[in-house]
């Protein structure tokens, strides 16, 4: 009569086998495995990236400071990324916190870029972090869940990548 030690090892062995077989087999790629997010704003706290849609005017980086910084016809600049999504940029459902509704600044798309004025850009930085704000809580409407592949694919967060989000710099 076998040990009990010998039938448990036995057992033991076959486990290990098991899953040995089962990880060769590709169980366990995590590869195959779909992340999901509830929202923009989930996806950008998982991916680590940089939100500006909720800091403060007088804080570095945020929507404001980057338009008064930015007096440049440059590409690159946040002014021109503005203006490029700007008419895409809708006013429904937009609130301010104390719920009055926000509406979008008319007349501005030609004093963006270039621009050595600050006429306007606290009306513009208002209605972008209002806008901001809204699509962050934007949920999937297909099964209520985002993938990397359903976001990418999204007209709002391409908007919302470009005028909402910046590039981390490392600091040394």
């Amino acid at each position: 009569m076998p040990s009990p030690a010998a039938i448990g090892g036995g057992a033991l062995g076959a486990g290990v086998i098991g899953v040995g077989t089962a990880y060769a087999a590709g169980a366990f790629n995590k590869a195959d495995q779909v992340i999901t997010y509830e929202n923009f704003g989930d996806y950008v706290t998982k991916k680590e990236l940089t939100y500006i849609g909720s800091l403060k005017d007088t804080v570095d980086n945020s929507i404001k400071k980057l338009l008064d910084e930015d007096k440049t016809s440059s590409s690159n600049g946040y002014r021109s990324k503005l203006k490029d999504k700007w008419e895409s940029m809708d006013e429904t459902n937009l609130k301010e916190k104390g719920g009055q509704a926000i509406t979008k600044p008319t007349d501005v798309k030609d004093k963006l870029v270039p621009s050595d004025t600050l006429e306007k850009s606290e009306d513009i930085a208002k209605f972008t972090k209002a806008w901001c704000e809204l699509k962050k809580s934007k949920v999937s409407g297909t099964d209520k869940k985002w993938t990397e592949d359903t976001i990418k694919k999204d007209a709002d967060w391409k908007i919302f990548e470009e005028v909402c989000l910046i590039k981390k710099t490392t600091q040394k």
